[in-house]
């Protein structure tokens, strides 16, 4: 089965290295906004990374979802994590900032990782995407903060 990923990042660069450390790993498939212009509690309205066409999606396709607090367009991180965590999306929080990632385990994120240290994680197989899906896709509440990474 493949996976389907939500990245949610507004930082060209970070998205960049995030977006290749992902596709690296596994069959995936990879959707990137830079932010939300809207979004409700079925879809999202995601601007592009090169700031085209915006792309419409329906927040339940995603298995999971990284999110950024600071966003472009209307939502912050913490209410995009809402909207994902209601339509089962397994959501981890990728801000740079421990309060802001603290804002999103608040919001329902099942765990959280600072950006700097996601795509490492993830190509030195400290975060498995698969097992993190497995391991929060039935939870509710508040997730794990694995800024020690």
């Amino acid at each position: 089965m493949t996976l389907k990923v939500l990245l949610l990042e507004d930082l060209l660069d970070a998205g960049a290295d995030i977006k290749s450390a992902i596709e690296s790993t596994g069959d995936y498939q990879l959707i990137w906004g830079l932010g939300a212009s809207d979004a409700d509690a079925r879809t999202i309205e995601l601007i592009a990374p090169d700031q085209s066409e915006n792309q419409y999606h329906q927040l339940s396709d995603f298995d999971i979802a990284f999110v950024d607090h600071e966003l472009y367009g209307h939502f912050t991180g913490a209410e995009l994590v809402e909207l994902l965590r209601a339509a089962g999306v397994v959501t981890v929080g990728i801000s740079a900032k421990a309060n802001l990632n603290g804002d999103m385990l608040h919001a329902g994120a099942n765990m959280t990782i600072p950006k700097h240290n996601l795509a490492q994680a993830i190509r030195y197989g400290e975060i498995d995407i698969v097992e993190v899906v497995e391991t929060f896709c039935d939870s509710v509440g508040i997730g794990e903060d694995l800024s020690w990474l």
